[in-house]
């Protein structure tokens, strides 16, 4: 497992800390990628790809809001920060370690179920509205939820944050909530 943060708002030394507070094997976590800006993307695609596929890769990215996303054919995760939709960089870092901890629970649904992880990913009859209703999905929210909650307090020390008061949610649609008190 390797991790690159070209991130301001989520470095590496606080990405090792966040999985460090989940009960999973290091050795078994996958590559993880937090991108803050999307012109980094480019520039680290350009190395490996033609300029129609990094533009068509891009573009896909941008255009659909993706947040993250985990690549379970290559074991690695992608952590899209310029895409949340926020200003504030508190809550950008709040929905990025609820990122991190979702997508960290579908490679742990991948190499737990394969089977049944992939029938959930191909299903045609899937739209946006199904797809965030999968089981896959609720599964991950809720996992993210309870880890965020159940490790605030670490979380808030750690990363000394201006309001320790917050919670996370989702709501009926499956979609991320962050609550400030």
């Amino acid at each position: 497992m390797s991790v690159y943060s070209h991130s301001l708002i989520l470095p590496e030394k606080e990405i090792d800390f966040l999985l460090e507070l989940l009960p999973i094997s290091q050795k078994n976590t996958p590559d993880i990628y937090i991108f803050d800006r999307w012109q980094t993307i480019v520039t680290l695609a350009g190395k490996n790809s033609d300029l129609s596929s990094r533009y068509n890769l891009l573009k896909h990215i941008v255009r659909s809001s993706i947040f993250s996303t985990y690549n379970y054919k290559q074991s690695m995760i992608f952590i899209y920060l310029f895409n949340l939709p926020y200003q504030d960089s508190f809550l950008k870092k709040l929905h990025g370690v609820f990122c991190l901890f979702h997508e960290i629970r579908h490679h742990h649904q991948f190499i737990t179920d394969e089977s049944l992880f992939l029938t959930s990913l191909s299903d045609q009859t899937l739209t946006d509205t199904s797809y965030s209703l999968s089981w896959c999905e609720k599964d991950a929210n809720k996992y993210a939820v309870k880890w965020m909650r159940r490790k605030r307090r670490e979380i808030n020390d750690k990363f000394q944050l201006p309001t320790p008061q917050w919670d996370v949610g989702v709501n009926e649609k499956n979609k991320l909530r962050i609550l400030l008190n």
